[in-house]
C-alpha cells in the first residue's frame, strides 16, 4: 500500500469542506453550534465505511481509507474515527501533524483507529448518492445481522414473529448477502480482475436484489 502524503490528504480534505460549505451553513442556522458537525456526521463516516472506502474528496483525491490489513472500515470505526478527527484538530491541529512523522503516515485518528490513508485512484464517476443511500440502509438495517444498533431484544422478538416478520427477515438476509458481494466484487474490479464493464454489469446484477 502506498500511504497518502500530508498535502494530498489536505487536498481531499478541502474538497470536501468546500462540498459540505453551504448545507452546513444552512444547518448551522437551524441548529446552532450543532448543524456542521451533524452534516459531516451524515457524510464522512457513511462514505468511508462504504464501498468506495472514501469520502467524495478523497476519491476525487485517489486515496481510499482502509484498516492497516487493506480492509474496509466497518460503519463504528469510521463513526470513532471521525470524532477522534476533531480531537487531532484541536491544539493547532497538532493530531493531524502525525502524518508527516508516522511512517504509515497515519494521523492521531488514524492510529487510534488502526486505519490508514491509501493512494487507490478510482474513476469519480459513481453513483455518489446511491453510495450513501446503500450505506445507510445498511447501518440502519434493524434486523440486518451486521448492523451496530441490533439489540437482543430485536433477536428475542423475531424468534417469536409469524410468517410476514419471516419473510422480512429472509429478505433482509438475502439484501445483507448481497451487499457482502457487491464488496467483494468491488475488491476485485480494484485488484484488475475483472474488467469495468464486468464490474458494472455483475454490480446491477446484484444492486437489484438490494
Amino acid at each position: 500500500m502506498i500511504y497518502a502524503g500530508f498535502w494530498r490528504r489536505f487536498a481531499a480534505v478541502l474538497i470536501d469542506s468546500l462540498i459540505l460549505l453551504i448545507p452546513s451553513l444552512i444547518f448551522h442556522m437551524i441548529i446552532p453550534f450543532l448543524g456542521g458537525i451533524l452534516v459531516t456526521l451524515l457524510y464522512r463516516p457513511f462514505f468511508e465505511s462504504s464501498e468506495i472506502m472514501g469520502t467524495p474528496g478523497k476519491i476525487f483525491m485517489g486515496l481510499q481509507v482502509k484498516t492497516e490489513t487493506g480492509e474496509r472500515l466497518n460503519f463504528k470505526q469510521a463513526l470513532i474515527r471521525y470524532f477522534l478527527s476533531l480531537v487531532s484538530g484541536m491544539f493547532l491541529c497538532i493530531g493531524y501533524l502525525f502524518n508527516l512523522f508516522t511512517p504509515k503516515r497515519q494521523t492521531f485518528h488514524d492510529m487510534m483507529v488502526g486505519s490508514v490513508v491509501v493512494e487507490s485512484p478510482i474513476s469519480p464517476e459513481i453513483d455518489w448518492f446511491g453510495v450513501w443511500s446503500r450505506e445507510f440502509k445498511s447501518v440502519f438495517n434493524m434486523n440486518g445481522p451486521d448492523s451496530i444498533w441490533a439489540s437482543s431484544s430485536t433477536s428475542s422478538s423475531s424468534s417469536s414473529s409469524g410468517p410476514s416478520d419471516s419473510t422480512s427477515s429472509h429478505e433482509s438476509e438475502e439484501s445483507s448477502l448481497a451487499m457482502q458481494k457487491l464488496d467483494q466484487l468491488y475488491k476485485l474490479y480494484q485488484q484488475g480482475a475483472l474488467s469495468e464493464s464486468e464490474y458494472n454489469a455483475k454490480k446491477e446484477e446484484l444492486l437489484k436484489k438490494i
